[in-house]
């Protein structure tokens, strides 16, 4: 997001925007409406999931991670254990929604 004095803060989301790139449907002219869009012309409503995009996973993991800029759920990685750990990882997550000031 960015601020605009005199009127306030304008919710944008470039990375979403950039995706329609990949779209090999979509017209030039829709391509172009679909990042005029996610660039100042979203509704206030939305709510940021991630912030930190290129925050790097502590350890670093050998193994890939599905989706890496897109770390919306915790990430388990783990070698050898007999129990379904994604059940044990939910045990310790909790998620904080917070009003937007």
């Amino acid at each position: 997001e960015f601020y605009l004095p005199n009127y306030g803060w304008v919710p944008v989301d470039t990375s979403i925007a950039q995706t329609v790139d990949r779209s090999y449907g979509a017209t030039i002219e829709q391509k172009k409406r679909f990042k005029q869009y996610f660039f100042g012309c979203m509704d206030p409503y939305r709510y940021n999931i991630q912030r930190e995009t290129d925050a790097a996973l502590t350890p670093i993991s050998e193994d890939p991670i599905f989706l890496p800029l897109a770390v919306q759920m915790p990430v388990i990685n783990l070698k050898g254990s007999k129990k379904n750990m994604e059940f044990t990882l939910l045990e310790y997550w909790k998620q904080n929604i917070e009003p937007a000031l």
